[in-house]
């Protein structure tokens, strides 16, 4: 119980902190911790990601800024999520392989936006070799836009990384 009581009382020692200077030189980290604190409590996600906001709102850190993000993906403040790695994505000369991905898989999986998803994708087949999750990815994408034909090119990549890397069951699934 001591770890537990360390965290409560580190939690209770932000809440003070920042009820006196919510706005502090320190506060953006602080929101951050206290958002960080409260992602791993069931139930409060909302107060986690409204943390989150408030650590936004005071820094435009990039390293915060990624914290932050990881909150909003541990609350599934999913537009948040994606919001922040967009503008990692576009403000990047060379977006990381792991960012585009990232923000394809929230995009299409957990937002259904499947026009956003489809400039990610197609921003991360151009720095990157796509994964076979990406082309999957990458098909459904294609055929919600009405592509029919880039979604089975895209079934067609597929299946060549599935032949490369999959067992039998996966290969029959895919074809």
């Amino acid at each position: 119980t001591a770890p537990i009581n360390n965290i409560y009382g580190l939690h209770e020692s932000l809440r003070i902190v920042l009820a006196a200077d919510p706005d502090g030189a320190s506060a953006p980290d602080h929101w951050l911790r206290l958002a960080q604190l409260e992602a791993v409590h069931p139930g409060r996600e909302a107060e986690a990601a409204e943390a989150a906001r408030r650590a936004l709102e005071r820094s435009e850190a990039p390293g915060l800024r990624r914290e932050i993000r990881r909150v909003f993906e541990h609350c599934s403040a999913w537009s948040e999520a994606a919001s922040l790695l967009r503008a990692e994505t576009d403000e990047s000369a060379e977006p990381s392989p792991e960012a585009l991905r990232a923000l394809a898989r929230i995009e299409w999986d957990e937002l259904g936006r499947a026009a956003e998803a489809d400039r990610a994708l197609e921003k991360l087949a151009a720095c990157a070799d796509l994964e076979l999750a990406d082309r999957e990815r990458w098909a459904a994408v294609r055929d919600a836009l009405g592509d029919r034909m880039g979604a089975i090119e895209q079934r067609r990549r597929a299946l060549d990384l599935a032949r490369d890397s999959a067992g039998a069951s996966r290969w029959l699934a895919l074809s």
